[in-house]
């Protein structure tokens, strides 16, 4: 018999079901090291089988957690003695199944909802958020040009390609080590499909977003996993209700994709370069641990 595991289970652990193969004896048998040669060949003839094919042979398997009181208890005879090569292979599938089952947590979800919340805390925030002065700000003026490496937010792709971005910008960006994000990817080519192709000017500004985007090295573009959008939710929900902005106007989606470019630099040990001085200044207050360098074009600078 096949213990502890389902015909439909076989195929998500190879390794284990070759490994217990060698275990296999006959439920209705005691345990025997001279048994009959060509009832061990049936029998693992038959496993095979159902490992290649996935035929289901009900004969072969028990429920998905055994007990020892089964094992001892044939389908058609008395009680037995432990057959200790079922045994084994009944305790390892106890710990694959605990294992397969954690896994699955982390493959489906890779989130942890309370490890989030321990985390940002949310009830404890109250209030709302005020803007730090400009002299308690990080700025870009202040930054060397060799340091740290940088994670790029979409206005700076925005601003370097429009032209307006101050020269402590393009001076950093061009001497540092600089990543990216898969959300600033989105909201650069968010443009292909939102743009009137009948427009004089969309070819060209297509044409220069699709030149941008292939420019991104592929190793240095990276995607938020589960934790960090998890986490991204619950930090864009608390800085929308801090910010005591109104609602309905697009806020919170956009906070969403702040958070996520925010996580994923704290991740990476990069800090975030962008035009966003609000909105990274709340999240940075939020999340001390997040580090950000911040700017402003220079038609921004002059009317403020």
């Amino acid at each position: 018999m096949l213990v502890g595991l389902r015909p439909t289970k076989i195929f998500e652990s190879y390794v284990i079901a070759r490994y217990m193969a060698v275990f296999i004896e006959p439920a209705s048998k005691p345990c025997n090291r001279h048994a009959d040669s060509r009832d061990r060949g049936f029998l693992l003839r038959h496993l095979y089988s159902l490992l290649v094919t996935g035929a289901q042979y009900p004969w072969l398997c028990f429920r998905s957690s055994p007990s020892f009181e089964d094992l001892r208890r044939p389908a058609d005879g008395p009680r037995e003695s432990i057959n200790l090569p079922v045994v084994i292979p009944m305790m390892i599938c106890r710990v694959w199944w605990a294992a397969r089952a954690a896994s699955r947590r982390i493959s489906i979800l890779g989130f942890d909802l309370s490890e989030a919340l321990r985390s940002l805390k949310p009830q404890k925030h109250v209030g709302s958020l005020e803007r730090r002065p400009d002299e308690d700000l990080p700025w870009v003026a202040d930054e060397p040009a060799i340091g740290g490496p940088l994670f790029l937010d979409t206005s700076v792709y925005l601003d370097v390609l429009q032209g307006r971005s101050p020269v402590e910008v393009d001076r950093l960006i061009t001497y540092r080590l600089c990543h990216h994000s898969a959300v600033c990817l989105s909201e650069l080519t968010h443009a292909f499909g939102r743009l009137d192709p009948k427009h004089a000017s969309t070819k060209a500004v297509l044409e220069t977003i699709a030149a941008t985007v292939e420019d991104i090295p592929e190793h240095r573009l990276h995607a938020p996993g589960a934790a960090i959008r998890g986490h991204a939710g619950v930090l864009a929900g608390l800085l929308f209700r801090l910010s005591n902005l109104p609602k309905g106007e697009g806020h919170e989606r956009g906070f969403v994709n702040d958070a996520m470019v925010f996580l994923q630099a704290r991740q990476l040990g990069a800090s975030v370069l962008t035009g966003n001085v609000r909105d990274f200044d709340f999240l940075s207050q939020i999340v001390p641990t997040g580090r950000v360098i911040l700017y402003r074009t220079p038609v921004e600078a002059r009317s403020s």
